[in-house]
C-alpha cells in the first residue's frame, strides 16, 4: 500500500495503515487568510519565536483540539501521513512544499499536528528522546511525556530534566529525555505529536525511544519501519543506522 504514495519529509501523501495523520497551520493568518500579525512581525525573529511559543503552549495546555486551530489559522487542505519524526535539518520551505502550500504559506510561524493511535509491540518501560529546531511536544493518552522543542519551551511540560547525545547535528542545544511509561504489548495508546518552525530559516526534528535498562536508542515508529523507509531514514544521517 505504501508504494502508492510519495514519502515526503513530514509523511506520506496518502494514508497508510499505522501512520498519524498530519495537519499544517499558518499561525500568521486566519482562515480567510486574513493577517494576524504585520510584516514587520513576520520579519522580526524574536517576536515570531515568542509568539509561536505562546501559541504553542497555549495548544498544549489544553485538550489538543484542531478545531480550535482550526477556527482561528489558516490550514492546508493536503493532510500528511507519518510514523516517524526524523526530518534532516534543511530549509524550513519543504515543510509547506509537502503540504502543497507552497505558493501560499511563508514557512515562518507554521506547525503540524499528527494524531492518531499506537500500539506496541513489546511490553516494558519506555522513554522519549527528542529535538527539533524549533518545536517538537509529544502527548500520549492525556499526558505530555516529552517536550524537544528549542530550549524546551513548547510546552508548559516539567517532566525529565535528563539530555541526551547530540541527534542529526542539530546543535544550540542537548535534546531531551521524557517521561517513562508502561507500554503493552497489543495495547493500543492514543498518541500526538505537534512539530512546528518559528522564525522561519531551517527546520529539523528527531524522535527516538529507549527500553529501560538498555542504552541503545531507536527510531520511534507508529508501526513497523519498511525496507524502504529504512532505506529513507539511513540516507538522512550516518547516527540513524545506529538507531535502526
Amino acid at each position: 500500500m505504501t508504494l502508492d504514495f510519495k514519502l515526503t519529509d513530514f509523511g506520506y501523501t496518502g494514508q497508510v495503515e499505522g501512520t498519524l495523520k498530519g495537519t499544517l497551520f499558518d499561525t500568521k493568518v486566519d482562515p480567510r487568510g486574513k493577517a494576524l500579525v504585520t510584516e514587520q512581525q513576520v520579519n522580526d525573529r524574536n517576536f515570531l519565536m515568542q509568539r509561536m511559543t505562546g501559541i504553542s503552549k497555549e495548544f498544549t495546555s489544553g485538550n489538543w483540539s484542531l478545531r480550535a486551530l482550526e477556527r482561528k489559522y489558516f490550514k492546508a487542505d493536503r493532510a500528511l501521513y507519518a510514523s516517524f519524526w526524523v526530518i534532516e535539518k534543511g530549509p524550513a520551505e519543504k515543510a509547506p512544499r509537502d503540504f502543497g502550500v507552497q505558493d501560499q504559506v511563508e514557512p515562518k510561524s507554521i506547525m503540524a499536528i499528527y494524531e492518531g493511535g499506537f500500539t506496541p509491540q513489546e511490553s516494558g518501560e519506555f522513554r522519549f528522546l527528542a529535538k527539533a529546531d524549533d518545536l517538537i511536544v509529544v502527548r500520549v493518552g492525556s499526558d505530555i511525556v516529552v517536550d524537544g522543542s528549542y530550549y524546551n519551551n513548547g510546552s508548559n511540560w516539567k517532566g525529565s530534566t535528563g539530555s541526551g547525545p547530540p541527534l542529526l547535528g542539530l546543535g544550540g542545544f542537548p535534546p531531551r529525555y521524557g517521561n517513562w511509561m508502561r507500554w503493552e504489548a497489543g495495547k493500543s495508546m492514543d498518541i500526538k505529536a505537534l512539530i512546528g518552525e518559528a522564525p522561519g530559516g531551517v527546520f529539523g526534528c528527531c524522535l527516538l525511544y529507549q527500553k529501560k535498562g538498555e542504552d541503545k536508542l531507536r527510531v520511534f515508529s507508529t508501526k513497523p519501519l519498511t525496507t524502504q523507509e529504512k532505506r529513507v531514514l539511513k540516507g538522512i544521517h550516518p547516527d540513524v543506522t545506529d538507531w535502526l
